[in-house]
């Protein structure tokens, strides 16, 4: 089933791609260039965690709309495919898997649809808008909206500006006071802008270009929010350009050490997104943890890397349990032979998660529902989700006093101590 959804998915972008690019039976010269882009897209997505191909380097400009409304109907098409193997799913495959895959689109198309949310309008209507669905909803749409208006803010600028990061995004986004729980998804958003156009123009290879990034960020975010610019680092470089994590590690050293755990984070939770990683199963699960553990050079760098995956696993599976207690499931096996290094930072990046949801988004409905037992409720969960959440909740005084940002790094704080048995 999880074969013929991975199959599906890149047949699908051969017939949409050719098909929404306008190609006719005498467009051979177009045809050869699009099935070289789709082979691209083969070979990168096969290559274990990998780098996402960035399709628009290698698309004239009259295919970009095409692409776009290609992309598009493909996930949407997926995302229904697998709500429908979901349904009629067969015996002896797990439900789980599919839910996953699901989640993941849902989440995509939901960005996506932000973006194109009143596209026109005001951000404050456009913020408005996003409210009227539910809170999980809104989340993605708010997102999607905070990473179109930077991206046009940035189209706006002089070439010299956008080369030089010498940004003046705060006039152009946020420019006006905003509801509190639409700050962090348009942040991330945000941050999620800034980054990409930094790798996109490989500015993140040197310290002059990093160096500018830092400032920028700092003069766009909201007080206490700056550090959530700082961890779309991390996703940025992860998604595009994995081969430079360590070199982005050291530029980050010499000139912003206490942003390394956040660059970390990032990558960790851009590893969820990670083409390699994208078919569900404990496999999956297992090359993620191999990844945080091998690729940074230091416990800070491993903590966080483990913490931010455990982060988007919760974040988009925030409604389907079963996923993360899948996943806490294979940790708390592993701790038997390897320590708890790993449960704790996975269950601090759980625990971070329901703050956000409390407090960031100030949806406790979506709070409760998240530490409510499973139908089944096992030890693991009420150990690792409901008790350690639990206690985040009370005596996280100092995390909320440091701004929505701390969310978004290791904190170190023991929340599975106690939960956990540790």
């Amino acid at each position: 089933m999880i074969d013929l959804l991975s199959s599906g998915l890149r047949a699908g972008l051969s017939l949409t791609l050719g098909t929404l690019s306008g190609l006719g039976p005498g467009d051979g010269n177009r045809l050869g260039a699009l099935t070289e882009i789709v082979n691209r897209y083969r070979r990168t997505s096969k290559a274990g965690t990998g780098s996402w191909p960035r399709l628009e380097l290698y698309l004239p400009d009259s295919f970009q709309a095409g692409l776009k409304a290609a992309e598009l109907s493909l996930v949407g098409s997926a995302h229904e495919l697998a709500h429908s193997a979901r349904v009629f799913l067969p015996a002896g495959v797990s439900r789980w898997q599919l839910r996953e895959i699901e989640n993941k689109l849902r989440a995509y198309l939901l960005f996506r649809k932000g973006g194109e949310l009143l596209a026109e309008e005001g951000l404050d209507r456009r913020i408005a808008r996003a409210f009227v669905h539910t809170g999980y909803e809104a989340l993605w749409l708010l997102e999607g909206i905070g990473y179109d208006r930077a991206q046009k803010a940035l189209a706006n600028l002089s070439p010299r500006s956008r080369e030089l990061w010498k940004t003046r995004l705060p006039e152009a986004f946020l420019d006006r006071p905003l509801p509190i729980p639409a700050l962090l998804p348009l942040h991330t958003g945000c941050g999620l802008s800034l980054a990409r156009s930094l790798v996109a123009a490989a500015a993140h290879r040197s310290k002059r270009g990093l160096s500018l990034y830092l400032e920028a960020c700092a003069r766009l975010a909201w007080k206490g929010y700056e550090p959530i610019l700082g961890e779309a680092l991390g996703f940025a470089v992860r998604l595009l350009c994995p081969r430079d994590l360590a070199a982005v590690d050291g530029l980050l050293q010499d000139l912003r050490p206490s942003w390394r755990g956040l660059f970390w984070h990032g990558a960790g939770r851009g590893l969820y997104f990670s083409p390699g990683l994208l078919a569900p199963g404990l496999e999956k699960f297992k090359a993620a943890l191999e990844a945080s553990a091998t690729e940074p050079i230091d416990e800070i760098g491993r903590r966080n890397a483990l913490t931010g995956f455990a982060w988007a696993v919760s974040m988009v599976s925030f409604l389907t349990p079963e996923v993360l207690a899948t996943f806490l499931g294979l940790l708390v096996r592993r701790s038997a032979t390897r320590g708890n290094g790993e449960l704790a930072s996975a269950v601090d990046g759980i625990t971070s998660v329901s703050l956000l949801w409390h407090d960031g988004l100030g949806v406790d409905a979506a709070y409760e529902a998240f530490c409510r037992p499973l139908h089944r409720p096992t030890e693991v969960w009420r150990k690792y989700v409901v008790q350690s959440c639990a206690r985040a909740l009370l005596e996280g005084a100092e995390l909320r006093k440091a701004g929505p940002g701390s969310l978004f790094s290791y904190s170190g704080r023991g929340w599975a101590d106690e939960g956990g048995g540790q």
